[in-house]
């Protein structure tokens, strides 16, 4: 739970305040940067001990030196540069890209020598190897790709058509203004890819792949694991307004696949691809009924041709079964 505290601090706080100022409450701007800067900084402090101590640990005297000291003193640096670059009004924390790019490479290591100290390597997390090694691991990864981009349609698909209708219908009141970007702050090609990166290893491999691996190892109930990510997601999209609701079949969708495979690098290649397209959607110049109409068109054709796809494939494997009963030798 630590973890994802520090990781999604930054996120949640910022939805939560955006949520409120949807349903009509006016803050000092200086109020809520302060509280969400102040915060981030100090999750990147907790980052910079936890991961050195963790580090520090797992590297005794038994280690060979220029090894314990090489991972000592990378850690040192990359927690470091986390503070650095969280430090209200200093000269590195006016570079959103690589503060937030930063933060997510000490947030990778972290997840990493949290799951490593409770016997879960990343080869069980499902973060390596970072290719599939077998052509039926790779079927594998399809399927999982699919299946993720399916509750991405769910959740982020689904969050766009609701914000694009309730604006259309003129309910201000229960949506977000404008586009995500903007609701979120960010302009630049800089800080939409490290937007992106952070998205991505916040989301998939904390909030679904340690978060389930680590209350697994801590024998927590099923309900348990589902409630605390289908919250968690829904926390760091309350800036959508009402449509963040759309995020519970997202996370509840993606917590099932996980559990079922273990597998997250191929849920983190989808994610990215499908917000990047989003992205591209939403800085085009379309108006608010052509976004439905191709977003909504879009999700539908995807739907079809996985559809399509699973039918084939399980046809053609149930052929070769079958030509592999009537011929053994084959």
């Amino acid at each position: 739970m630590g973890l994802l505290l520090i990781a999604s601090w930054q996120s949640a706080a910022g939805a939560a305040f955006a949520f409120t100022q949807i349903a009509g409450a006016t803050w000092n701007p200086h109020t809520v940067s302060a509280t969400i800067m102040g915060g981030q900084l100090v999750a990147c402090v907790v980052l910079f001990f936890w991961l050195n101590l963790l580090v520090i640990g797992r590297t005794p005297r038994s280690v060979p030196t220029a090894r314990r000291m090489t991972l000592r003193l990378l850690a040192l640096a990359v927690g470091a540069s986390a503070v650095a670059t969280a430090v209200p009004d200093h000269g590195f924390s006016r570079s959103p890209f690589l503060g937030l790019f930063v933060f997510s490479v000490g947030l990778v290591w972290l997840t990493v020598e949290i799951c490593l100290r409770h016997g879960i390597t990343p080869t069980r997390l499902g973060a390596w190897p970072l290719w599939p090694a077998t052509a039926e691991r790779r079927e594998e990864w399809k399927d999982i790709a699919d299946s993720t981009a399916v509750a991405l349609a769910a959740g982020g698909g689904g969050a766009f058509i609701l914000v694009s209708a309730l604006q259309g219908a003129g309910l201000t009141r229960l949506v977000m203004p404008g586009t995500q970007q903007q609701a979120l702050g960010i302009g630049g090609i800089g800080e939409i890819a490290s937007a992106l990166i952070f998205t991505v290893v916040l989301e998939d491999l904390i909030m679904v792949a340690a978060v389930v691996a680590l209350l697994t190892a801590a024998r927590r109930p099923a309900w348990e694991i589902y409630t605390i990510i289908c919250i968690a997601e829904v926390a760091v999209h309350l800036y959508f307004g009402l449509p963040a609701l759309a995020f519970l079949p997202y996370a509840w969708l993606r917590v099932r696949l996980y559990r079922r495979h273990a597998q997250v690098i191929p849920m983190l290649a989808a994610h990215l691809a499908f917000d990047t397209l989003g992205i591209l959607m939403w800085a085009l110049p379309f108006s608010l009924t052509e976004r439905l109409l191709y977003i909504g068109s879009g999700i539908a054709l995807f739907l079809a041709v996985d559809f399509l796809r699973r039918r084939v494939t399980a046809r053609l494997s149930h052929r070769k079964q079958a030509t592999i009963a009537i011929d053994p030798t084959n």
